[in-house]
């Protein structure tokens, strides 16, 4: 993950190499959206609250994201500030 991690910040928005990201996407990814805050969130395996990756990252990286993986934005059913974006057909 230090390879995808290319400016890390103990708080606040990291930045990261979208292109890498963009490769190695699978299931286990998905972004986190609370309001206007964006979290890349990477998991051990399916099914499982387990992370091996976690970090903010800002809107603009997000949408590069978004638009080169075809993301689809979920709104959450609990809190209307709140949205997860991944693969379509994503259980």
């Amino acid at each position: 993950m230090k390879s995808i991690i290319t400016e890390f910040n103990d708080t606040g928005i990291c930045r990261i190499d979208t292109d890498k990201v963009i490769k190695k996407w699978s299931r286990l990814w998905t972004i986190s959206q609370w309001n206007e805050k964006f979290t890349l969130i990477k998991y051990k395996q399916k099914n499982s609250p387990i992370t091996t990756m976690k970090v903010q990252i800002s809107k603009e990286q997000a949408m590069l994201l978004s638009d080169g993986l075809k993301l689809i934005r979920e709104r959450s059913n609990v809190f209307n500030s709140g949205a997860t974006w991944k693969l379509p057909n994503c259980g």
